[in-house]
């Protein structure tokens, strides 16, 4: 017997040493901040630089720690911010060159073209690892929840699971109203069937690991769609102004614009405040036409068919509505009562989750 469980623990032993292997990004990102380029960076972009090696040692904490995905994930971090604190050096000395030649311009007026076409392509370097940085943000590791300890708990985590799907269904159709074939769409939308057949059995645990993880991938797709497709014309600041203006309190989010309505509708039809605000939005979205629109319908009655029937009903109103002005690129998504602004078991706050929001979607600009 004694051999046979030296031979077990050996093989746990073994175990535990390949689940705690050391990720090679960590000394990819040692690597990054022994360069010259790193101690370039170091004096002319300090900020960044230090926030970079912050990073890293964090890293090789979470590693020594026995914990290798937050150190891969802080690790690739890293690499990401100390790239972008090259970028910045780089800018900076361009520009400093720039400013010197700047006073005998006539003599260097080529150099100083040359100069200004590297600080563009830098400054454009720049915004990609800026957004490449929100996306490694965004979407840090997943930790397993573990099992419900109450039926109370096991509720609340479907009912997550449930918000979570939405969100990632209108991320993933905001998507591919940028880009129909964008990067990881179809990877992303098939991750959100399956989790939608494990949110209908009963008899699994609530996924809310996998919600989280389907609406990270949504997010990262439309993140994608958008860098491929991004364009000045297609900035959201100006329909942004537009809409406070017209009073509307819009919202930046992560789907792009979005405008709330409540009471616009009576019954199935549109009320009069609706139908105003309606016409109003109408004229925005055909003066803004790159922008898509989605048209989302929720309501205070989650699981009622009756409360849905009437939701598709509303949704086509507002798409007619729409259509006045826009005949194109206009979505509806009927959300039901998956997201609720209010406790939904409450009487005096529930009626706050009836309600229409109005997102133009984002392209990047």
């Amino acid at each position: 017997m004694r051999p046979l469980a030296a031979l077990c623990l050996a093989l746990c032993l073994a175990g535990c040493g390949a689940s705690l292997a050391r990720p090679a990004v960590l000394d990819e990102a040692a690597a990054a901040s022994q360069t010259v380029a790193s101690r370039e960076a170091a004096q002319l972009a300090p900020l960044t630089h230090a926030e970079a090696e912050k990073l890293r040692k964090e890293a090789e904490a979470a590693q020594a720690a026995g914990d290798p995905s937050s150190a891969q994930i802080l690790a690739e971090q890293a690499i990401a911010v100390h790239a972008r604190a090259f970028a910045q050096a780089r800018l900076l000395r361009s520009q400093q060159a720039t400013d010197e030649l700047q006073k005998p311009a006539e003599q260097a007026a080529t150099d100083l073209q040359q100069l200004r076409a590297e600080q563009q392509l830098v400054t454009s370097e720049l915004q990609d690892l800026e957004l490449k940085i929100k996306v490694l943000r965004e979407a840090p590791p997943v930790v397993a929840s573990g099992p419900s300890r109450s039926a109370e708990r096991e509720g609340a985590r479907r009912e997550a699971a449930q918000a979570l799907l939405t969100e990632a269904r209108l991320l993933c159709l905001s998507s591919r109203l940028v880009a129909a074939e964008g990067e990881g769409l179809k990877d992303a939308e098939a991750a959100l069937g399956e989790l939608a057949r494990k949110l209908e059995d009963p008899r699994q645990a609530a996924p809310i690991d996998d919600a989280m993880r389907a609406r990270a991938r949504c997010l990262e797709a439309l993140t994608l769609a958008r860098r491929a497709s991004a364009s000045k014309e297609s900035s959201g600041d100006a329909l942004l102004a537009e809409l406070g203006r017209a009073s509307f309190a819009p919202v930046r989010e992560d789907r792009g614009v979005v405008v709330t309505l409540r009471e616009a509708f009576s019954g199935d039809k549109l009320s009069a405040r609706g139908s105003e605000q309606l016409e109003s939005l109408g004229r925005v979205a055909a003066a803004h036409g790159k922008f898509p629109v989605v048209l989302v319908v929720h309501n205070a009655e989650p699981g009622r068919s009756e409360a849905l029937k009437r939701d598709a009903r509303r949704a086509e109103t507002l798409k007619q509505a729409m259509n006045k002005h826009r005949g194109d690129r206009v979505e509806v998504h009927l959300a039901g009562g998956t997201r609720p602004v209010a406790d939904p078991t409450s009487k005096k706050d529930r009626e706050r989750n009836e309600r229409v929001e109005i997102v133009f979607v984002d392209l990047g600009g």
